[in-house]
């Protein structure tokens, strides 16, 4: 049983890649959380008993992580990880309770988007651009930026597959 324990995780990152097609950033970054709660579980020398993790194993886990600082985001991350890894051993068949069931997600506070001021906007029209390529790209995505209310990172992303000529339309 020890000798199977220790293939989960990487049994686990092969599925991500091979059938999820998750990133190799995605499956980097879950493997180190199974790993750091398999720290935390098991420690350093114990062999790991993923089979017989408990919910409250993993709620102490959880409570550990808030007392230390983690950002809310962080740990949503490894309750995420956990949640797949449980959802695969069930899909592999392993009779196994989910340990995470009756644990969800924390609460994370939108952020409010920021708005220029009527001083700020109106600043921005007495910036001068160079008279190349690049002046003529930053004044024309100034303008978009500012006559639509799209924000940065809706600009950022335009091609030319967004505009429509015919229409006048992004």
């Amino acid at each position: 049983m020890a000798e199977l324990n220790h293939t989960l995780v990487p049994a686990f990152a092969a599925y991500l890649e091979a059938e999820r097609r998750c990133s190799a950033h995605t499956i980097k970054a879950y493997k180190e959380d199974l790993n750091h709660v398999q720290v935390f579980l098991f420690g350093l020398e114990q062999s790991p008993d993923w089979l017989n993790v408990e919910p409250q194993d993993l709620s102490r886990y959880l409570v550990w992580l808030q007392h230390r600082g983690l950002a809310k985001t962080s740990i949503n991350r490894k309750i995420s990880a956990l949640r797949s890894f449980y959802r695969y051993l069930r899909k592999k068949g392993f009779g196994v309770n989910h340990p995470l069931k009756d644990i969800s997600n924390l609460r994370i506070a939108e952020k409010t988007p920021r708005f220029l001021t009527s001083k700020q906007a109106e600043g921005l029209h007495t910036l001068v651009f160079q008279d190349d390529f690049s002046g003529c790209r930053d004044k024309l995505m100034l303008g978009v930026f500012l006559w639509t209310g799209m924000r940065s990172a809706e600009l950022i992303g335009l091609t030319l597959n967004d505009v429509d000529a015919a229409r006048a339309q992004l």
